[in-house]
């Protein structure tokens, strides 16, 4: 028969998930207890909904017990909007033509849903519930396929490896969180601006920009970075040389596409996986990762709200760790001086 979590050696958590995926994901931890390595297990809890049927934070019971909510988190399969960020309206359904302009000129998912090379900022997927015979692409909302867990590492805290073999292109996990107006993310984060503070950079490693290859929707239709300090890393950074006049003509055939004007794209939103994320806040960063960013949309079009989402940038082999970059503002402001160490460390 298969493999059930509960066969797994130092299984300490059957699924983190909570049943939220569809593959449930167990944390593995086979250090005992009087290893420098071991660690509670990671403590998830469920989102709420609210009225309108969106999930939220609001009335979600933390544990009590010190230690218990150190390590606790909302398991969130999707993204929670906090105050002030705007509720984009559903994508409108798509032909096969029509998703093919959208994508540069081709369906962004070739056979056995891996992703096509990526020539846009942004992959459109099919929408949810799609009546126009379009299949096979929507690899990112159809969530988790392959059989993840999270494990304890030796050196670098929790991490993320698959009992499956991963092909290159496929869809992996999406990173999510709380989506934060510019304001509430520079709020969050200014108490770490004081040196005193024994946590800073906790909050930057889980916080970033929702930038389409590390650029605003802003600097990509004028060329310049808004006014507002940016706080968090640009998890998504330059792939190849930029071209500002395409940059500009590519922002806003997005805008065009979202129904929203350049005015719009001065909003600038952030992700925090900190309170409340999915599995990807368990992975690390490499330098030489397996996994690539891509930025998705299938539910809406809004191109400053697009899901962050974890491909496998090559074929990746079973029991693996799975890393992406952090991006280059994680490598200088973060890790600084310190970075050997700190890549020791690891994550949480």
């Amino acid at each position: 028969g298969s493999l059930k979590p509960s066969d797994r050696p130092g299984c300490v958590l059957h699924d983190i998930t909570l049943g939220q995926e569809r593959v449930p994901i167990p944390v593995v931890n086979t250090f005992d207890s009087s290893s420098p390595h071991w660690a509670p297990p990671p403590v998830p809890l469920k989102p709420r909904r609210d009225a309108q049927g969106r999930l939220t934070m609001e009335g979600v019971q933390w544990p009590q017990d010190p230690a218990q909510r150190a390590a606790a988190f909302v398991y969130t399969p999707g993204h929670i909007y906090g105050k002030g960020v705007p509720l984009p309206p559903p994508a409108p359904d798509q032909t096969a033509r029509q998703l093919m302009s959208l994508n540069g000129g081709f369906l962004p998912y070739v056979s056995n849903q891996r992703l096509h090379a990526i020539t846009e900022l942004v992959v459109y997927e099919s929408s949810p519930g799609t009546k126009s015979g379009v299949t096979g692409q929507d690899a990112a909302q159809s969530g988790v396929k392959y059989r993840l867990e999270v494990f304890r590492t030796e050196n670098k805290g929790w991490g993320v490896r698959s009992w499956d073999r991963i092909p290159a292109g496929a869809f992996v996990c999406e990173f999510t969180g709380e989506v934060l107006t510019a304001s509430a993310a520079e709020a969050r984060g200014a108490h770490e601006l004081d040196d005193s503070y024994s946590g800073a950079g906790e909050f930057d490693e889980y916080m970033f920009e929702l930038a389409l290859n590390g650029m605003s929707l802003h600097e990509l239709l004028t060329g310049d970075k808004l006014d507002a300090a940016h706080h968090g890393r640009e998890k998504v950074h330059e792939s190849r040389q930029r071209d500002p006049a395409a940059d500009a003509k590519a922002a806003q055939k997005l805008l065009k596409t979202a129904g929203l004007t350049e005015k719009d794209a001065k909003l600038c939103f952030h992700l925090d996986g900190k309170q409340a994320g999915s599995v990807a806040r368990f992975i690390n960063h490499s330098d030489e990762p397996n996994l690539s960013i891509a930025m998705v949309m299938y539910d809406h079009h809004d191109p400053r709200l697009a899901h962050l989402c974890l491909f496998a940038g090559h074929n990746i082999p079973p029991l693996t760790e799975l890393t992406y970059d952090y991006g280059s503002d994680y490598r200088t402001k973060l890790l600084s001086d310190n970075y050997e160490h700190s890549r020791a460390f690891g994550s949480r």
